[in-house]
């Protein structure tokens, strides 16, 4: 047996295999052609988050060398109790073939990537993604999903909800200011009105603007008001 470490385009060529008797001293030899293809890749997340009602992608995506054919992608759920379950088989010959258990739910694919719409608790586990391609043979990897409840709330969102909050509030004071300006300048216009059945008694508040104004209420409910 003969190993190659580190594999190299430089590695390609005739390799001559010889094996000898040593009581007959007879030897056979065989030609071996060694080919080197292109770096193949399954791309797969070890762990994908999913969020209850919604779509979550199990990325898998399968980089083929030159002259490589992808002929099956297939997908399969790996429960607790350690027996798989397929969940769908895509063929170039046949086309797609979706499970019966999964049937009723959304599920698509998406080049070699697995799409699970309205995401459910129960579908948190390990996924296989297993693709078979010619002629460099079969290759497989292993993703698993969390399910949450709830989705988190993005720094982006929260940025965005901080700055409607701080606007509202800064309208808010704008208006109460406007408010108050406008009553003290109707409340400055009638002061030479007022003056005229100012008492002596009544309860005093003020209001200042530029300058102080005191209004006074007496028996008969007349609002009066003068400079303090």
């Amino acid at each position: 047996m003969y190993i190659i470490e580190r594999l190299e385009a430089e590695s390609i060529g005739n390799y001559v295999c010889t094996a000898t008797n040593m009581v007959t001293m007879r030897e056979n030899s065989t030609v071996l052609n060694l080919r080197v293809l292109e770096a193949q890749a399954d791309k797969v997340w070890p762990v994908v988050t999913g969020y209850v009602g919604h779509d979550v992608t199990l990325p898998c995506r399968f980089i083929p060398g030159p002259n490589v054919n992808i002929t099956q992608v297939q997908w399969d759920l790996g429960p607790s109790d350690g027996i798989q379950i397929k969940i769908l088989v895509f063929s170039s010959t046949f086309g797609l073939n979706i499970s019966e258990p999964f049937l009723k739910r959304t599920v698509k694919l998406e080049e070699q990537s697995l799409v699970i719409r309205n995401v459910e608790m129960g579908d948190a586990g390990s996924y296989t993604c297993s693709v078979a391609a010619f002629p460099s043979g079969s290759h497989q990897a292993t993703t698993n999903l969390l399910v949450q409840e709830q989705m988190p709330l993005s720094s982006g969102l929260v940025s965005a909800i901080v700055i409607v909050v701080i606007v509202l509030l800064v309208i808010v004071a704008a208006i109460v200011y406007l408010i108050v300006i406008r009553r003290c300048d109707d409340l400055q216009r009638s002061t030479s009105v007022a003056h005229s059945v100012m008492s002596p008694v009544g309860l005093w508040f003020c209001c200042s603007v530029e300058r102080e104004w005191v209004e006074s209420y007496d028996a008969v409910g007349c609002g009066v008001a003068a400079l303090g």
